[in-house]
């Protein structure tokens, strides 16, 4: 399913929360940005191949975890298993997560 999913298929998901898990932790997070990248995932440019693009969610300022994959979840999308990355706080504090797909 991952692979046929692009950025523009995250858009409406602006602004909810997400949970993400792992065996060890789990927490919420709010989608805060999705980012398509200016070319198509694996250079393929004209095979239907979505773009590449990144998610970037914001979770509470207490969270402190580490890259590592996740299992990210919404009531709409289901559960897609991710690698997400630390980014740094936001100014208001929160903990900034990146997944880049491409």
């Amino acid at each position: 399913m991952l692979e046929s999913l692009g950025g523009r298929d995250f858009e409406r998901y602006v602004n909810q929360t997400f949970t993400l898990s792992t065996a060890e932790e789990s927490f919420e997070a709010e989608l805060i940005e999705v980012d398509e990248s200016p070319r198509p995932r694996g250079g393929r440019e004209g095979e239907g191949v979505p773009w590449a693009f990144s998610l970037t969610f914001a979770a509470p300022p207490a969270t402190e975890a580490g890259q590592q994959t996740f299992a990210v979840s919404h009531p709409e999308i289901g559960t897609l298993e991710l690698f997400v990355v630390p980014h740094g706080p936001q100014d208001d504090g929160r903990r900034v997560y990146i997944a880049v797909l491409n």
